[in-house]
């Protein structure tokens, strides 16, 4: 239904729970004291369950719950009714010395723990205590009275008065302070702050009588009180001015009518219809009203008739402000004062003070998701670890809830090792803290939100935990929120490393040495030396100045290796890797390795390999055309470029080692060149087209090689014309076909992609071409 906002879910609730009972059989002198246990519970941050049975008649049952008094320790099972409340066990080591030391004090207040695990609906879940503001009307009196007589001070703590309204008091206005000092600005009376922010959740005003001047402006102030999501009570009179000048519920304002001699209970599980036994109507100024037009909206939705006098008069009507659901609600009772006398069983007008109780654990500020406040600040800090000793962090906050947080305030306690600077937003720095005093922070859509900074400058190397604490309160309940990041600052290291011997010879044992330095202080851990991605070992650093780790190894094959140091880094500094050192190995005195020939002309090969270790000098042999292998030339290098040489003609290399002394190596591996260079070379995939010229330069390349293996000349299918061919798949495995027999003559492997191509099925693709021509090069 329309105002039952914040019902929770059915719940279960485990043993130890915490029951307030609220009918007549338990709270029947107490009932008044239970209202004031349950406010003051709120404001020490204790959430509360409003347990009230969905669809219930009036004085039904809620629940049924195993108990025993708290007290003496009796123990039953009771039909609890009336809207009883209860606080879950897990909040139970909070509540429970509160509610003993209100016994103490209050002897008919009773409560009850549960024996048993019991499931209840929840009809409202109390987060807060709102912060009320009594309109000195002329009748303050009547609600210090009801609020004393419940033990709900104002919000300082603090009685209210006795009789009349002080001047300054905190939580008490005078018309003309609701007013403000215009009559253009409708939020710069003392309902609000500075900014325009309500300061209070709820107002109450009980006895009002029309009238002209600042009361005009006053209403005026209200109805702008009341689109936030505040509550409005008005008792008496106090309904009839609300509404007649202000329009709040109706078209045209109320009508008083007589006090009726009994009343029907209406929406029985509406909270501020909860009670337990008669209802005892008092007469007054305005002991009921009904609307001169029509109440707007529609009932049960956006406004409810509670309690109906037998001549089908109002008593207790409750609505939003406006038929407008995001704003605040209104609640009028006729009566001009009801009683506080207890028991409730004998002083039935007593339960209208219920009634206007009922009104404050209803205004919205006391619950989730209807008008309390929700406020986060979520703390973000710079990368971790980190270098920079400078270290920036944000916090980002935001009221999500559907109420004002007020008097918020933001801290950072800062490390100790840190100094704080560059703090935005008008933050201080003082007493080993930030603050900022942000105030308060409105409702709204999008959520008042806004984002705070500053710098921590660290001293040492050391891992900081920063919290960030927002401050409000909801209402008058202080709650809190904290955010927490943890940042290391490590110094900042540079890793060097360095080869004994560069090159060394194959089987020759080399040390690399890394040396790890920093600005400050004594770095200590291990450093890893790798060769590319491969771990060659690991050592610790030395433990004074140069701080170094020192590694060696024999194990590296001839060849060319990338050799790194990497600083695994400790405590107090940062991790880092050296610079690639190129380490070359000489291979020992044999064979040279890793021989490679390269066509890089139609008459120019060129010829490298490894480096021996002992070689004075190399020599090149060379042969083609079936010829057998002869000497080509010499070399003090490990290259060799051989020049003048025929077209379009296959030559194999091979190369040996020559000491100082003579004595020679065995022969390198060898590799072949053809002396043909290639069109569109290398083709790209998707990009370049296949030509006949590419297939014609394989055919001669294939002849080549052939006849260096001494093969016999073959025919290959058709001449092939760039302007009348069609590459096909047998001009492709032909040459596949001839080229890997004489592969296999020189002792050297094959392989192709979609082998073989098949006709009318394997598209003829630039791989198909390259594959031919990396094999003949």
């Amino acid at each position: 239904m329309g105002l039952h906002t914040a019902r929770a879910a059915t719940r279960t609730y485990p043993t130890g729970s915490l029951i307030v009972p609220m009918d007549t059989t338990y709270q029947n002198s107490g009932m008044l004291k239970a209202y004031g246990l349950v406010y003051k519970l709120l404001s020490n941050g204790v959430p509360i369950d409003w347990i009230i049975k969905p669809g219930k008649t009036y004085s039904q049952s809620d629940v049924t719950i195993d108990f025993r008094n708290i007290t003496t320790m009796a123990t039953g099972t009771h039909a609890y009714r009336g809207g009883p409340f209860v606080i879950d066990v897990a909040n139970r080591a909070v509540a429970l010395p509160i509610i003993q030391a209100w016994q103490s004090v209050n002897p008919n207040f009773v409560a009850h723990e549960a024996t048993a695990a019991f499931t209840a609906d929840v009809g409202r879940s109390l987060v807060a205590a709102p912060r009320m503001a009594v309109l000195a009307d002329g009748n303050e009196n009547i609600a210090f009275g009801y609020l004393t007589a419940a033990g709900i001070p104002d919000s300082r703590g603090a009685a209210w008065p006795t009789a009349g309204a002080p001047p300054g008091y905190v939580d008490i206005l005078f018309p003309s302070e609701v007013a403000g000092p215009t009559t253009t600005n409708h939020r710069d009376g003392l309902l609000f702050d500075a900014n325009g922010t309500p300061r209070f959740s709820l107002l109450m005003s009980m006895h009002w009588a029309v009238s002209t001047g600042t009361q005009d402006e006053a209403i005026a102030e209200i109805k702008e009180f009341l689109k936030s999501r505040n509550l409005v009570f008005a008792e008496c009179q106090a309904a009839t001015t609300l509404e007649n000048k202000g329009l709040l519920l109706t078209d045209l304002g109320l009508t008083i009518q007589r006090m009726p001699t009994g009343v029907n209970h209406f929406f029985n599980d509406h909270p501020l219809a909860q009670a337990d036994g008669a209802f005892g109507t008092v007469g007054g100024s305005e002991p009921a009203f009904l609307p001169a037009g029509v109440y707007l909206g529609t009932e049960g939705t956006e406004y409810h008739r509670l309690l109906r006098g037998t001549s089908s008069v109002d008593v207790l009507e409750a609505g939003y402000a406006f038929q407008n659901t995001a704003a605040g609600r209104v609640v009028y009772l006729g009566g001009h004062q009801y009683s506080t006398n207890l028991p409730i069983s004998v002083n039935p007008t007593t339960n209208g003070v219920r009634h206007f109780l009922n009104a404050l654990l209803f205004a919205p500020a006391t619950a989730l998701g209807d008008g309390a406040a929700d406020l986060s600040a979520t703390l973000s800090r710079p990368a971790s670890p980190t270098t920079n000793p400078d270290m920036d962090f944000s916090i980002t906050y935001r009221n999500a809830g559907l109420g004002a947080a007020l008097d918020t305030q933001v801290v950072v306690p800062i490390p100790a090792g840190t100094t704080a600077s560059m703090v935005s937003g008008g933050g201080s720095v003082s007493g080993g803290q930030i603050v900022w005093t942000l105030g308060n922070l409105a409702d709204g859509q999008p959520s008042p939100s806004g984002t705070l900074s500053f710098r921590l400058t660290a001293a040492l190397s050391e891992t900081f935990t920063v919290t960030a604490t927002a401050s409000y309160k909801r209402g008058i309940t202080p709650v809190s929120t904290s955010s927490t990041a943890v940042v290391t600052y490590k110094f900042a290291t540079t890793s060097a490393l360095s080869s004994s011997a560069n090159p060394s010879g194959q089987g020759q044992p080399v040390t690399f040495t890394a040396t790890v330095t920093s600005s400050s202080g004594a770095p200590t851990g291990t450093v890893t030396f790798k060769d590319g991605n491969t771990t060659l070992g690991m050592a610790g650093l030395s433990g004074a100045s140069p701080y170094q780790a020192m590694f060696t190894t024999s194990t590296l094959t001839a060849g060319t290796h990338s050799i790194t140091a990497m600083y695994g880094g400790d405590a107090n500094f940062d991790q880092s890797t050296s610079p690639l050192l190129s380490q070359g190995v000489l291979a020992s005195f044999g064979p040279p390795p890793g021989l490679t020939a390269t066509a890089m002309s139609t008459t120019t090969v060129n010829v490298t390999w490894l480096p021996v270790s002992g070689a004075d000098h190399y020599e090149i042999f060379s042969r083609s055309n079936s010829a057998p292998f002869a000497l080509r030339g010499r070399s003090g290098t490990n290259q060799f470029a051989d020049f003048g040489l025929a077209p379009a003609t296959t030559y194999l290399y091979e190369v040996r080692a020559v000491s100082a002394s003579g004595t020679m190596s065995a022969f390198s591996n060898i590799d072949l060149a053809t002396t043909v260079i290639f069109t569109d070379d290398p083709l790209t995939v998707a990009s370049t087209a296949v030509k006949a010229v590419h297939l014609n330069e394989l055919r001669q390349a294939v002849k080549a090689m052939r006849l260096t293996a001494g093969l016999s000349e073959v025919t290959f299918t058709g001449s092939i014309d760039a302007t009348v061919t069609t590459i096909q798949a047998v001009h492709i495995n032909q040459l596949r076909s001839a080229l890997s027999e004489a592969r296999t003559a020189f002792a050297l492997a094959s392989g192709y992609t979609d082998d073989p191509v098949v006709a009318g099925s394997t598209a003829i693709k630039a791989i198909h071409v390259q594959e031919i021509r990396d094999a003949v090069k």
